[in-house]
């Protein structure tokens, strides 16, 4: 915690509310955010996120949202993992014409600094890991949307408003095994990993 009360990674209240107002609207016009509670995620893992409950313009139910920081220090180890504005239009592009059951999107705000951005969907109450969870049929449901997922995404990915989803291909495998092997595999007589000697695609 800071001085002034805020929490290192998260944006102050006036930037908070100032960057909800700009991504809720993207038309342009002006709506006042007013935040009425922070509470911060302890389950994050790569980037800082917190569930925000606040009221925008005159609607009398205030909105709970995810959101999800990104940050200017971020390793995308080889194209492996997407940054959180890559990840805000999967949400956009990919997930949400689907209308399956997954959170709404609310809206990417650009920060302007590059590669940082705000990912702000709905805040799903009381939702748990799939691995986490005590009903011993939710990794056969989770299959089951997966299923549904690939099969409704079957000839998408040709669409050239999908042409940012990375493809993970024959070069992007094989780059794996060639790093490794320039990293150096051997450490005196014994090896790090078992060295690479063919690898097949099909």
């Amino acid at each position: 915690m800071k001085p002034d009360g805020s929490d290192p990674g998260l944006p102050s209240l006036d930037r908070l509310a100032a960057g909800l107002a700009t991504a809720l609207r993207p038309d342009g016009s002006a709506e006042r955010v007013t935040v009425l509670a922070r509470e911060r995620n302890f389950d994050e893992s790569t980037f800082p996120t917190e569930i925000v409950t606040c009221r925008v313009g005159g609607r009398r139910s205030p909105l709970r949202l995810f959101i999800k920081y990104g940050t200017s220090h971020f390793n995308r180890a080889f194209g492996h993992r997407g940054d959180v504005a890559f990840e805000g239009r999967v949400y956009r592009d990919v997930l949400q014409p689907l209308r399956m059951s997954t959170p709404t999107f609310y809206g990417l705000y650009e920060t302007g600094d590059p590669g940082v951005a705000w990912l702000i969907i709905e805040y799903v109450k009381g939702g748990i890991r799939t691995s986490q969870c005590p009903d011993p049929k939710a990794m056969i449901q989770a299959a089951r949307w997966i299923g549904r997922f690939h099969a409704a995404n079957e000839r998408r990915p040709r669409s050239r408003s999908l042409a940012f989803l990375r493809r993970y291909d024959e070069a992007y495998y094989r780059g794996w095994p060639q790093r490794t092997g320039r990293a150096g595999l051997w450490t005196g007589n014994r090896p790090r990993s078992p060295p690479v000697r063919s690898i097949s695609f099909r």
